[in-house]
């Protein structure tokens, strides 16, 4: 979560910058580290959260909004993970694909890859040397429409892969990604 600004007295103070998760069943709360900002480091194990909805507002730490639903914590991880030359990219491309498909993210740390839950149709990787997204969906290059605006290649048997490096070639990785879900 980084260090803190101060080191005083028995309680920690954490501010977190965007809307956590509410898990009501388990009187708890969850959220990704880098939304996390440690005020006070204290020297007990009481410690104080405040949920900054002001910072929420403002944007600060993230484009959240706390009068929409809470994304996934999958989904948070991706979108906490983007170097900042990709985050606008990685953020819209996200709040596009959750404009149709309902999933979560998930991140697997060998390959570096964020996987589609529960049907993983879908994967992305942060290509954070040459600002793209590497882009991984079901089925072979030959069976989608022809695509002028991303290069498909053969990728793992039965999927196909392509990259990603700006807003311009949303609408067709949309159009990819709807066929994408009709081969499962």
């Amino acid at each position: 979560m980084g260090d803190s600004v101060h080191r005083f007295g028995g309680t920690t103070v954490l501010l977190i910058t965007r809307q956590p998760i509410s898990n009501q069943d388990r009187d708890s709360i969850s959220f990704t580290p880098t939304d996390v900002h440690v005020l006070n480091e204290g020297s007990t194990d009481e410690a104080i959260v405040i949920i900054g909805e002001r910072a929420i507002e403002e944007g600060i730490g993230g484009d959240a909004n706390p009068t929409a639903p809470a994304p996934s914590t999958g989904d948070q991880l991706f979108v906490g993970n983007l170097p900042s030359g990709l985050r606008d990219l990685g953020r819209l491309l996200l709040r596009t694909v959750r404009t149709e498909i309902n999933g979560e993210l998930k991140y697997h740390p060998l390959s570096k890859k964020f996987v589609e839950t529960p049907d993983n149709f879908w994967t992305v990787r942060i290509q954070p040397r040459d600002l793209s997204f590497r882009i991984t969906v079901r089925g072979r290059p030959e069976n989608f429409v022809p695509n002028i605006e991303l290069a498909l290649e053969n990728g793992m048997t039965g999927y196909s892969n392509f990259k990603i490096s700006s807003k311009d070639q949303l609408p067709a990785f949309m159009s990819v990604l709807r066929q994408a879900t009709k081969r499962g």
